[in-house]
């Protein structure tokens, strides 16, 4: 089974910089990773817009760490093998 490493600064700092790394080898948008992992939605006035924008961006930033489904969730989404990372254990 695969286990996330300690939730601390660092490793939420690492984390973001990795994926943002990826995500411009990609050429993804924060927009693009967000839909990719979570999906769409209708705002206010009807437009479909990406949802959880906002948590790909603490994620970027290091402000947090995403739990072990949606970590799953974004590396499928920037096309990575979970085993090959240094951010699972």
């Amino acid at each position: 089974m695969i286990t996330r490493r300690r939730r601390d600064t660092e490793y939420a700092i690492q984390l973001g910089k990795f994926i943002r790394e990826v995500m411009g080898w990609r050429g993804m948008s924060q927009a693009d990773l967000a839909r990719a992992v979570f999906g769409t939605t209708r705002d206010t006035r009807g437009y479909v817009v990406p949802r959880g924008t906002e948590r790909i961006g603490a994620y970027l930033n290091g402000r947090t760490v995403p739990n072990e489904k949606t970590l799953r969730r974004i590396w499928l989404a920037l096309g990575l093998n979970e085993n090959d990372s240094r951010f699972w254990k």
